[in-house]
């Protein structure tokens, strides 16, 4: 996604709607408890701090919701940095200019002088074009602690498809991000990966391992769970969006019947025309170590 992925209707992810009818952002699900455990914050009992980058937060949801209270009540000292594209969104999250990093997730190496040692994307890789992915790990390997104790870890926390449902699953996925403003001559297109090219973007440049550490799946209810992310726009707009989503979904169906199945598609209709549509997103955790040699 060319700069970050700064769709015009920008400030729709921070708006309540958005984040209310997708279960995954909830602090209290299963998918942000697995990224929790992914960051295994024991394992960095000797280090006085522990430094977080949290990639395209924008205001800094997991960061202030997940992150900052479970370091509060474990006793860790977590200093978390926030990423996005555009400057707005982060001076809600931090009030400390060094922890705010303006700028392209595939430049984040040449706009930070801090090292990490747990980096996290949630629902970030998956929306850059594909043929720039690769960049973003060779781009966070480069600010990822290594020392003689330590490796430092990326946390992936994003959807995945099999080959088999790939097609389909971007298809629907960009037709809703253009939606929300997204302009695929400028942006590129989104790519979901499959779970072995997940770990193959990892190992190919130079991480020392990588695991999936969670599986689970999204489910979304288009008629509830995709109000609000449209932008500021009227209820008959969203109502007029979330329509045509509808239709790009049941057409996908019929075309790959595999997208049907591994996504449980369920359509309504009422005389003939589509009145709602349920699907389940597959979603993962998946940590990455950066390469180094410990004692």
């Amino acid at each position: 996604m060319s700069k970050g992925g700064a769709y015009s209707r920008i400030g729709h992810q921070e708006r309540p709607e958005f984040r209310g009818g997708i279960g995954s952002y909830n602090p209290q699900s299963d998918f942000s408890n697995a990224i929790l455990s992914a960051c295994a914050f024991s394992r960095f009992k000797s280090c006085k701090v522990i430094e977080f980058l949290d990639l395209m937060a924008a205001a800094g949801k997991v960061g202030k919701e997940i992150i900052e209270p479970h370091a509060k009540k474990t006793g860790k000292n977590v200093k978390i940095s926030f990423n996005d594209v555009r400057e707005e969104p982060l001076l809600k999250a931090t009030d400390d200019p060094e922890r705010r990093i303006a700028c392209d997730v595939k430049e984040i190496a040449d706009h930070t002088s801090l090292v990490f040692d747990i980096v996290l994307a949630r629902y970030v890789i998956k929306d850059i074009p594909k043929e720039q992915q690769r960049k973003v790990f060779e781009e966070i390997k480069d600010i990822l602690m290594v020392d003689a104790w330590l490796r430092g870890r990326l946390i992936v926390a994003d959807m995945y498809t099999s080959l088999a449902s790939q097609k389909a699953v971007n298809l629907v996925h960009s037709k809703k991000q253009e939606f929300a403003g997204r302009k695929p001559e400028n942006e590129g297109v989104c790519h979901i990966p499959t779970l072995a090219k997940w770990k193959n973007y990892a190992l190919g440049t130079d991480f020392s391992s990588a695991r999936v550490t969670k599986r689970t799946i999204n489910p979304v209810d288009t008629q509830k769970g995709w109000q609000g992310q449209f932008g500021k726009i009227s209820p008959e707009d969203e109502a007029r969006i979330i329509s045509e989503l509808n239709k790009v979904i049941a057409s996908a169906c019929e075309q790959w019947p595999s997208f049907a199945r591994e996504y449980n598609v369920r359509v309504s209709r009422e005389s003939g025309v589509i009145t709602n549509v349920k699907l389940d997103f597959p979603i993962m955790v998946m940590v990455a170590e950066a390469s180094g040699k410990l004692l």
